[in-house]
């Protein structure tokens, strides 16, 4: 069901399309034979419309939508309140660890509106209960709870920086730094207590915008690294990617 658009915003053409377990361990195999490892990013708990049109409930409202057509932020975002929804992703996130065996996995966790938190029931509910102190608090409560059941399992969390709490999973997640909100002495301090990072800034490595933007010059010529910190601190520098 969430494989399948009906069109998007590019045209107006039915895109759909899945790969099964075993085409994924294929992919994992192969790349493991170029000693390469593969580090899935399942990004919650905003951009899952296509997760909620499977199944509803996982909504604060059981809202029966369609897969999203067109990209972007959506206000339909997944239910904090309703425990069902951490049952859920946690019966993902087994699996997703049963096929990704590289021991990292990216949990995303960026640009979620808390529209529907502030009106829904179960999610206020969550707030009282859990001493909260206001809807947007619940944003890094779920995120926490997540990067925590992965960290038990033994695998290492990456998310976007903007997302990070330093007392999520005592410390331990690798940020994503994809602009460039924190200052170098702020990346420096968070790299001495033992941090890791790595660098997606967006003027410089992210290659679906326009060339005019990101030229291939620009982007050869971008410095990642900081100035002033040591050998020992660069080796939390762990690389960049480049985001398409």
């Amino acid at each position: 069901t969430g494989s399948v658009r009906s069109h998007t915003n590019f045209n107006n053409k039915e895109h759909s399309g899945f790969y099964t377990k075993e085409d994924i361990k294929a992919i994992i195999r192969y790349a493991h034979s170029k000693y390469i490892r593969v580090i899935p990013e399942i990004d919650t708990p905003g951009h899952a419309v296509s997760m909620i049109s499977a199944y509803p409930t996982l909504s604060c409202f059981d809202r029966d939508l369609p897969v999203a057509t067109s990209w972007g932020v959506k206000h339909d975002v997944l239910c904090i309140g309703k425990e069902s929804t951490f049952e859920f992703m946690f019966s993902v996130l087994d699996e997703i660890m049963e096929i990704f065996t590289d021991g990292i996995i990216h949990i995303g966790g960026d640009e979620v509106p808390t529209t529907r938190w502030k009106i829904c029931p179960h999610c206020q509910k969550r707030i009282k209960d859990e001493g909260l102190k206001c809807t947007e608090d619940l944003h890094p409560y779920y995120l926490s709870r997540i990067a925590e059941y992965i960290e038990a399992k033994g695998s290492k969390v990456i998310m976007w920086n903007d997302t990070v709490r330093d007392y999520m999973a005592k410390g331990s997640i690798v940020r994503q730094l994809w602009d460039e909100e924190m200052s170098e002495k702020d990346v420096v301090g968070q790299i001495n207590k033992g941090t890791e990072f790595i660098i997606s800034f967006v003027n410089a490595y992210y290659l679906d915008l326009p060339y005019g933007r990101t030229s291939l010059e620009k982007c050869y010529n971008y410095n990642p690294c900081y100035k002033g910190i040591s050998k020992e601190q660069e080796s939390k520098l762990l690389g960049m990617e480049a985001c398409l």
